[in-house]
This record gives structure tokens, sequence and C-alpha cells, in this order.
């Protein structure tokens, strides 16, 4: 029992680590974006 909950915290962190890779990587790509919008207004 104790040895299935440390492999399911295990993969829950791995999976939090994944999301915020995911989240960082959406935040660049739209400061990226927002970049390039604002220098076509102008």
């Amino acid at each position: 029992m104790c040895r299935i909950s440390r492999f399911y915290v295990a993969r829950e962190r791995r999976h939090l680590s994944t999301l915020a890779q995911i989240q960082s990587n959406q935040g660049l790509a739209l400061s990226l974006t927002s970049d390039a919008f604002t220098r076509l207004a102008e």
C-alpha cells in the first residue's frame, strides 16, 4: 500500500512539473505574439 501511494505521489509530482512547464511555454508564446502584434500595429 505504501509503495503504491509513493509511486502515485511521484507520478503526480512529475505531472505537475510538466503542467508548469507547459504554462511557462504558453506565457512565453503569448508574450512573443503580443510583441509581434504591437509591432504590426505601429
